[in-house]
């Protein structure tokens, strides 16, 4: 029997989110230009969440992209975009 990583807690976020994310439903994009993305389902950005990814692409979209979790404790509107930090130079020296 093949294994699965969905499991009961899934479909019980999954219904969570889908309930919260419907309460903020809008028609149109709440950003700075149209980003004319097709069957797309905006919403009021109210919620925040974590996802983790591989990295950026040259285009500026996620590679990758995980969903965590919702952050309670953020604001939208103080949400940016990480820059990756440069690594310290001595890095790998051996001491």
């Amino acid at each position: 029997m093949p294994s699965s990583k969905h499991s009961k807690l899934d479909d019980v976020r999954l219904e969570s989110l889908s309930e919260r994310l419907s309460k903020i439903e809008r028609t149109t994009c709440p950003f700075e230009g149209d980003p004319r993305v097709a069957a797309s389902h905006w919403v009021t950005p109210k919620l925040v969440a974590e996802i983790a990814f591989t990295e950026w692409t040259e285009s500026g979209k996620l590679r990758h992209p995980r969903f965590l979790g919702l952050r309670p404790d953020k604001r939208a509107r103080d949400v940016t975009r990480e820059e990756p930090s440069p690594l310290p130079d001595d890095i790998g020296a051996s001491g």
